[in-house]
């Protein structure tokens, strides 16, 4: 038997459940979710985790991981350090060359 229970589901995601199942009803299968509905998601992904959202909504873990913030905050150093070397080349304090031949090679 699958016994779904919402008691575990804090009421905001249990709100937005009910709301993701009746725009499910009335939709097609593969349409878009709507913008609000989906900022909703992401506004209780950041409130009470990506898991905990994700899991009851049905919806898409690594979506809404990104778009809760996770991945701009992890990768977001990458881009500073990026702006950082560009700026210093630009500059002329720093010369950026290729490493030629570090990739993979056949032999013929």
């Amino acid at each position: 038997m699958n016994h779904k229970s919402t008691l575990s589901i804090p009421e905001p995601i249990a709100q937005l459940q009910r709301q993701l199942d009746q725009f499910r009803i009335t939709q097609s299968q593969r349409t878009k979710l709507p913008e609000s509905l989906w900022q909703a998601a992401v506004e209780l992904a950041r409130q009470h985790g990506v898991y905990a959202v994700a899991h009851p909504l049905r919806l898409d873990y690594m979506g809404l991981f990104s778009g809760a913030g996770w991945l701009r905050n992890r990768f977001g150093m990458f881009r500073v350090i990026t702006a950082v070397l560009k700026l210093a080349v630009a500059a002329g304090t720093v010369m950026l060359r290729p490493v030629i031949g570090t990739g993979p090679r056949k032999v013929l």
